[in-house]
């Protein structure tokens, strides 16, 4: 329930509210709704705006609509801000609604809580809300940024309508989570366009297929030269062997679990039998922090937090000095939006000769950058 409780975001509320052109509140008809309303900020804002515009109680209760699972929560929210919309406790991804929507406004839960899953819920939340869009409606949300990684309907979502706003600077609304955050609005149908972030920065979606967690011209830029060839280096990631898929994996070695595979940046996963990796000569590499590669000789599998790419091993050595450069650093850095490193982008890096050794100096070359790029990097990483 990240932000939607525990944290005071109400000042963000207000920013991302003040993106709804004016014709909205001025209306006495434009609906609004909150998929999931956790600690009711968004439609306590919204009621307070339409009396503002003088719009009366009767008649924002006929055109504000909200949702939440938890009743207690539901109670919570409209007796605090002494909410007089039309509220229901249900889970929004399963009741069937009629009605389509002027305006979708929300934080959504970063889980499921009702189904107690690891199933990420939030993107769910932002592909309903827009789905019950009417044409022209708009849809401000508020969300972890890994959207921003691409190969998913919600960057397809904002890349093919227009996106008027976009800002990755909320972090310090969340301190303490290990993830980094973007507030975004879309309008359904809208002529796609280029949006300046809140950062400054000028972003066309129609060139960039992926956007980093800093905005600005040089990491865009950067970016778009690592992924825009056909060929990709091949990471494998799998959760063949789980750490959740207790029938195959344990924390501990004994005579059933004795297949050694590399789980956390030090520790294990024992298996009842090989990965299909194991005997494979690989580089292999912990999915979090700063990248610390190493050969193995087809002796580990991998769990969930580990990725692998297939090596000889004669050029072993090339890969890892490619892995640990500036450049790569970089972009692991800038494309990690959680505290793990982002799975679609690793597999968007374009392939990379590893039969010869490779410089900083040598990768930048290859990838084209600037002289300004060069700088950003050799200043950012030391």
């Amino acid at each position: 329930m990240i932000g939607r409780l525990k944290f005071n975001i109400t000042p963000l509320v207000i920013e991302i509210l003040d993106h709804l052109p004016e014709h909205l509140w001025r209306s006495k008809e434009t609906t609004f709704c909150d998929p999931a309303m956790g600690g009711g900020q968004f439609v306590a804002v919204i009621e307070q705006r339409l009396r503002a515009y003088g719009h009366s109680d009767k008649n924002i209760a006929k055109r504000v609509f909200g949702f939440e699972t938890n009743q207690m929560r539901l109670n919570y929210a409209i007796n605090k801000h002494k909410l007089v919309g039309t509220y229901r406790a249900a889970n929004f991804l399963e009741i069937d609604l009629a009605i389509k929507f002027d305006a979708a406004v929300s934080n959504p839960p970063f889980q499921d809580a009702v189904a107690q899953s690891s199933k990420k819920a939030w993107p769910d939340f932002v592909e309903r809300s827009f789905d019950l869009l009417k044409d022209q409606g708009i849809m401000l949300m508020i969300s972890p940024a890994s959207w921003m990684a691409g190969n998913s309907k919600i960057y397809k979502i904002v890349q093919e309508n227009k996106c008027f706003y976009l800002n990755t600077e909320i972090n310090h609304y969340f301190k303490g989570i290990g993830s980094t955050f973007s507030a975004y609005g879309v309008q359904k149908g809208g002529l796609a366009s280029p949006v300046v972030s809140q950062s400054g920065t000028s972003i066309d979606f129609a060139k960039s297929d992926m956007l980093p967690r800093t905005l600005t011209n040089d990491t865009i830029s950067i970016i778009n030269k690592m992924t825009n060839k056909t060929n990709k280096i091949t990471v494998l990631i799998d959760s063949f062997h789980h750490s959740q898929r207790k029938e195959r994996v344990s924390a501990k070695k004994s005579s059933k679990f004795k297949y050694a595979n590399k789980h956390g940046s030090s520790s294990f996963l024992w298996s009842l039998g090989p990965h299909p990796l194991q005997s494979e000569n690989k580089i292999m590499m912990y999915m979090s922090g700063r990248p610390k590669p190493f050969f193995d000789k087809g002796e580990f599998g991998q769990s969930q937090h580990q990725c692998s790419i297939l090596c000889k091993e004669a050029e072993a050595g090339n890969l890892i000095s490619i892995l640990t450069s500036k450049l790569f650093r970089f972009y692991f850095h800038e494309t990690t939006y959680a505290q793990a490193w982002n799975k679609v982008a690793l597999k968007k890096i374009n392939d990379i000769d590893t039969s010869k050794s490779w410089t900083d100096t040598d990768l930048y070359m290859q990838f084209g950058l600037t002289q300004e790029e060069i700088e950003y990097i050799e200043n950012a990483f030391k």
